[in-house]
């Protein structure tokens, strides 16, 4: 899969999931098939874009779409 499709599936999984956030743990889980670099990478480039938004620090942090 391409970069903006990857990026497509993380964003949706955080649209659904809205309500509650997701950890990076299972964003991870979203897209299995790539390290933990790469989707730190994608999820930089939604937060630069303003689609995502991520509140705490170290592993307690929870993603949001915007």
């Amino acid at each position: 899969m391409d970069k903006e499709t990857n990026k497509e599936l993380l964003f949706k999984h955080l649209r659904d999931n809205a309500k509650n956030g997701s950890k990076f743990s299972e964003l991870q889980q979203v897209t299995p098939f790539l390290s933990r670099s790469q989707v730190q990478k994608l999820l930089i480039e939604l937060k630069s874009e303003n689609k995502v938004r991520i509140e705490g620090k170290t592993r307690s942090s929870i993603w949001f779409p915007e």
